[in-house]
């Protein structure tokens, strides 16, 4: 950003003169001298003048021999003296006048007005504005007295230098302006911009002597006004200006009053479903030593999905082993804490997280309470955990750990309890709460489960009450066959279990022969679990599949609730869901989905399981959308911009480099911006960038990122849904957050330019032996030059000496 023209000082009296005229000149009493400023050397312009004039003399007499010799002695004069004229022209003659100068040394006093100087930490209860004032008006006689000799500015600065006062208050020449007559009667600059402003007044041109610096000597500026104070003073020290600081404030945290603030807060941005998440912080307490403060976890509830969604953040709820909320007890006057807390997400998504210090009562303010970010919270892994005799189906199903969300943990158990080998006993550790989200029984019998007196089915059973699915296939042991209606599960299973015990051969009661083509029901064509391809060309597929190898006979259960989503001929059930409680239950008659993989159908084959165990989990919406955004990074501060890192990916999940994108960010004020998308480099081939620069509002900025398609016959049509995500812009008060002055960096400033520190109730007698001793004054001597070649009268005479001699040989018949 270039940096904007610096801004006139209010001098006392004007300085510099227009260039001299020969008035002036012939005016003054300084001495006069003529000199030469040849336009080439002196001997090469007088040989040029010479050989002009001898032209003339050679050339010229024999054209005007016959006239009289007082017509030939004119035309001749008259030709010399303009040949004359133009070898003095050559030559440059001027007038010279030396004269010494004597220039007031200029003293600038400048005043600090941001917020940070009502911050009430000086003597007497005074904020740092009213001791600046009562300063400057002690100060006042002082400076009246400095300016017989030298010359006093004053002006006062924030995030600039502000502008001179008003002609009423401004000081008329030759006297010192009004120190008071340039503050404002409260300070209100946002930010103080140390090192613009010391940086303008190098290039003002004003011949500064130095500098009265009033300030608490902290900078609290943002990009492009936070230039280093140290190199603005190095470059003041090197046009000989020297500063002199007169410091205000404490440099610790102010002691008036309580003051809770959130400093800082440290969290992973992408974080696990029910997976424990460590947060981190910093408080800092002000004037509450002794006392308790409570600290805590906020999050939306329920998550904001897009501008204009307000939504409330509130307490972290608690869960197992998480520890949301704490409270501190500071010893000291000014403490800064660190803060360790954890919380357990419960959705997934995006969701805002904060951190906050209870407001109390007494606080000097509380917007510096808490703190947010916002995070991704990804669906969990998802652990299954499958039961089935050795068979092809169980080689079929394993291929679901092909995802990168599920994980299929596979226990072999006999069709034959009584065949149980050591190496397949079961152990209770499988069964624990929370290690997995799913169950699949396969073709077993319920005496499989049980170990003497333990019955691993009642561990099972509980694991469904807790929200675990479950879902059982067909098989010879399944449902009915297997002995299932007299096992905890039986009130769970949404089907009739007739009673049976484990057996080998087919029963044409239990099972169907032959093969069993799978066709979706109403329902199923509108259910998750059987969308194997678009709605419309759903139904085919599932008439290409192969039929199923024999299935179970399902009936379903008398006043349960329950939805068949899938039949067989002549309506046979083959695929069953139901709720029970907290979890979900699927029923399917089949156990031969490894025929559609030898067929050629792998894509649908996995494409169903998948959607088996996620819809068992109720992570259905868990997918990978095909158009996404990344805001990097999710907090920003106020004028710093937020860089947007988006894509999309086809069915396969292969980038999409020819894709037009459409980026919108939505401010917190409603204001929405267009950004440009541009490539983010061959390193990441199909993502885009943006940055979102306008962040001078803190909030939520929400961005939205639209995907069409830019050639082929889809040209225009959407590649996917639009991606969503915000940043925030902290809530940043730059001059009251941490209101601290900064001696150290005055004296740094003073020491690098020849200066000092002066403390405010020195600052009178520190002026008054100024104007005992001022500076010495400026002496220089200026040469004032009135080129005698450069005025208006030599062009008008060499025309009036070649207009005559033309005229007086044009009436003799010479021209």
């Amino acid at each position: 950003m270039n940096n904007p023209p610096p801004r006139p000082l209010p001098r006392s009296r004007p300085r510099g003169a227009d260039a001299p005229t020969l008035a002036s000149i012939f005016s003054s009493h300084a001495p006069l001298s003529l000199a030469l400023n040849p336009a080439w050397s002196l001997t090469l312009t007088l040989l040029c003048g010479a050989a002009l004039v001898g032209l003339v003399l050679w050339t010229y007499p024999p054209r005007v021999r016959h006239l009289s010799p007082g017509v030939r002695r004119t035309l001749l004069g008259l030709r010399l003296a303009g040949a004359a004229l133009l070898t003095l022209a050559l030559l440059r003659p001027e007038l010279r006048r030396e004269e010494t100068e004597t220039e007031r040394p200029a003293i600038l006093v400048l005043a600090d007005v941001s917020r940070s100087m009502t911050i009430a930490d000086e003597p007497g209860g005074a904020t740092r504005f009213e001791s600046m004032r009562s300063v400057l008006a002690a100060s006042a006689p002082a400076l009246a007295e400095l300016g017989e000799d030298l010359e006093v500015l004053v002006a006062t600065f924030d995030a600039a230098r502000n502008p001179p006062p008003e002609p009423e208050n401004a000081a008329a020449e030759g006297e010192s302006p009004d120190p008071l007559a340039a503050l404002p009667e409260e300070p209100t600059g946002d930010r103080t911009a140390l090192g613009v402003v010391l940086g303008e007044l190098v290039r003002t041109g004003v011949d500064l002597s130095s500098v009265v610096l009033l300030t608490d000597g902290a900078q609290r500026a943002l990009p492009p006004d936070d230039a280093d104070p140290r190199a603005a003073g190095a470059l003041l020290a090197e046009s000989g200006v020297r500063i002199f600081g007169v410091p205000f404030g404490s440099d610790g945290a102010p002691t008036a009053g309580l003051d809770l603030s959130v400093e800082d807060l440290r969290v992973d941005p992408v974080v696990f479903e029910k997976k424990l998440v460590p947060v981190s912080g910093v408080v800092r307490i002000v004037g509450g030593a002794g006392r308790e403060f409570t600290v805590r976890l906020l999050t939306e509830s329920p998550p904001a999905r897009g501008p204009g969604d307000e939504t409330q953040l509130a307490p972290v709820e608690p869960a197992a082993d998480a520890r949301p909320v704490v409270v501190v007890r500071p010893t000291t006057g000014s403490e800064e804490i660190p803060i360790e807390l954890t919380f357990v997400p419960q959705i997934a998504g995006e969701m805002k997280l904060a951190l906050q210090i209870e407001p109390v009562e007494g606080e000097l303010k509380q917007t510096n309470n808490q703190r947010a970010t916002v995070l991704s919270v990804r669906k969990g892994g998802i652990r299954v955990l499958y039961f089935d005799r050795l068979r092809p189906e169980v080689n079929a199903l394993r291929r679901v750990n092909l995802s990168n969300k599920i994980q299929l943990d596979y226990v072999e158990l006999p069709a034959n309890p009584n065949a149980l080998s050591p190496g397949l006993r079961l152990e209770a550790a499988l069964f624990e709460p929370g290690r997995y989200d799913a169950f699949i029984i396969g073709d077993v019998a319920a005496e499989a489960f049980q170990e003497g007196n333990v019955d691993f089915l009642d561990n099972l059973a509980a694991r469904v009450e807790d929200g675990a699915g479950l879902m059982m296939t067909g098989g010879l042991n399944s449902f009915g066959p297997g002995g299932w209606d007299r096992t905890a599960l039986r009130n769970v299973l949404p089907v009739e279990l007739p009673r049976g015990g484990a057996v080998d051969d087919f029963d044409p009661r239990t099972q169907i022969a032959g093969e069993v083509p799978m066709t979706p029901t109403r329902q199923g064509a509108q259910s998750y679990v059987m969308l194997l391809a678009d709605p419309q060309a759903n139904a085919d597929v599932w008439r290409n599949l192969p039929p199923l190898e024999g299935a179970n006979r399902l009936e379903l259960k008398r006043n349960v609730p329950a939805d068949v989503l899938a039949v067989g001929p002549d309506d046979v059930p083959l695929l069953i869901a139901s709720e029970y409680g907290r979890s979900r239950v699927l029923a399917f008659a089949g156990d031969t989905t490894w025929l559609w993989p030898l067929s050629g159908f792998e894509a649908e084959h996995a494409r169903f399981w998948r959607q088996v165990v996620l819809w068992l989990t109720r992570k259905e919406q868990d997918t990978d959308g095909p158009v996404f955004v990344v805001a990097e990074p999710r907090n920003v501060v106020p004028g710093r911009p937020a860089r947007l890192r988006f894509g999309a990916r086809d069915a396969e999940g292969n980038p999409v480099e020819d894709a037009q994108f459409t980026v919108e960010v939505t401010a917190p004020d409603g204001e929405v911006s267009m950004l440009s998308p541009r490539a983010a480099g061959p390193a990441s081939p199909g993502q885009f960038r943006a940055d979102a620069a306008d962040t001078d509002v803190p909030g939520d900025y929400w961005v939205r990122v639209r995907a069409t398609a830019a050639s082929g016959d889809g040209a225009g049509a959407l590649l996917g849904p639009d991606a969503v995500t915000r940043f925030i812009v902290d809530p940043r008060d730059l001059e009251l957050d941490n209101p601290a002055a900064d001696p150290a960096l005055l004296a740094d400033l003073a020491r690098m330019t020849g200066g000092s520190v002066v403390p405010p109730e020195e600052l009178p007698a520190f002026l008054a032996r100024w104007a005992e001793e001022p500076p010495a004054a400026a002496e220089s001597t200026v040469v004032a030059r009135t080129p005698l070649y450069d005025q208006w009268w030599v062009p008008l005479l060499f025309v009036g000496l070649m207009g005559t001699e033309w005229y007086l040989r044009k009436k003799r018949g010479l021209v």
